[in-house]
């Protein structure tokens, strides 16, 4: 896979927006150069909320003067505006090994998951290079994953912007309590915008799947967020740090694409951890002796909470990868890798 391979979708769709807004980097440049001044502050895992996405769509008009149209237009636009404005500044594609992405792919979220760790995601905003097909004819290329923050209400959303084949669709995830019900009101609400018009079997397929598709998605952000998560490539990824300029500071974007390479070595023993199942199968039908099969235990997510009973406690969640149980060959049980998110 070449570096042109997985940089082609985010940097066509990059393009694409600042073609149809020109003035729409620079502008929320200048608005977040306004932070905890002339405009409220905001935590700094968010690059910028989406109302200055929205200034910056509009050029500053007044919202009420405009038409319900274009009012619907400049709020849809200015989701993916803000996402890849965020993302400008990294330019981190994230390629999953193939093993690793079946394995989060399949981990349920399931339980009373705290939002808070999604706070850890190693960019303000990350790109997930997936190609996977959702059905015939209807392929996602990636995702784009990033944090949203209300300054007037305190309110916070997880945001995942899809990279169709035809458009862009975001499917936001409320983070006011806990992440399942997040995950719930995405489905309950049907909260999907295009960005383009995508024909209507697309759109369709992408609401009646959100509950399957943003799960797996959540569950990818989940391990980049984790305390120690694999990620290779040059250096660390992270966010660039603000320089001095004349009147305050800005941070600048990123020159090119960074690939990151996420889970070599575990999909490397998940292959591995495969490979010894299949020679268990045929070593026990060989023998014909009775005998515990070779089976797996399923990956899931596990939380338990740190500190004191009385005070402040910090929620720890774990991946538990699948693990090969009661193996016959000289591979036997390969130890769980635990992704520990604090």
């Amino acid at each position: 896979m070449t570096a042109s391979d997985v940089s082609a979708t985010p940097l066509r769709w990059l393009g694409e927006l600042g073609r149809r807004h020109p003035d729409a980097w620079s502008g929320i440049e200048q608005l977040r150069g306004m932070r905890g001044r002339e405009l409220p502050d905001w935590p700094s895992w968010c690059y910028v909320p989406i109302a200055a996405g929205i200034a910056a769509v509009t050029r500053g008009a007044d919202l009420t003067r405009l038409s319900l149209e274009q009012r619907v237009a400049a709020t849809r636009d200015a989701a993916t505006v803000t996402a890849l404005a965020a993302w400008r500044q990294t330019k981190g594609v994230y390629v999953l090994d193939a093993d690793l992405l079946e394995a989060l792919w399949a981990t349920s979220v399931t339980g009373d998951l705290p939002t808070a760790v999604l706070q850890r995601l190693p960019e303000w905003c990350v790109y997930l290079h997936l190609e996977r097909e959702l059905r015939p004819g209807v392929t996602l290329h990636g995702a784009w994953v990033h944090l949203e923050h209300d300054p007037t209400d305190g309110s916070s959303e997880l945001r995942l912007v899809l990279a169709l084949a035809d458009g862009l669709a975001v499917l936001p995830i409320d983070l006011g309590g806990g992440l399942r019900d997040g995950i719930e009101s995405v489905v309950s609400d049907a909260l999907l915008q295009s960005h383009t018009a995508t024909d209507a079997a697309t759109v369709d397929t992408v609401v009646a799947a959100s509950h399957e598709l943003v799960g797996p998605l959540v569950s990818i952000a989940l391990y980049l967020c984790s305390d120690e998560p694999e990620i290779d490539g040059q250096g660390r990824p992270g966010n660039p740090r603000p320089e001095r300029v004349k009147g305050g500071w800005r941070t600048f974007p990123a020159p090119g694409i960074r690939r990151w390479s996420v889970g070599v070595r575990i999909g490397a023993a998940l292959r591995a951890a495969q490979e010894a199942a299949a020679g268990g199968e045929r070593e026990h039908a060989a023998s014909g002796r009775q005998r515990p099969r070779a089976h797996w235990r399923r990956a899931h997510w596990a939380v338990r909470w740190t500190g004191p009973r009385t005070g402040e406690q910090t929620p720890v969640v774990r991946w538990i990868q699948p693990t090969l149980v009661a193996a016959t060959t000289a591979d036997e049980e390969l130890p769980a890798v635990v992704r520990r998110v604090e």
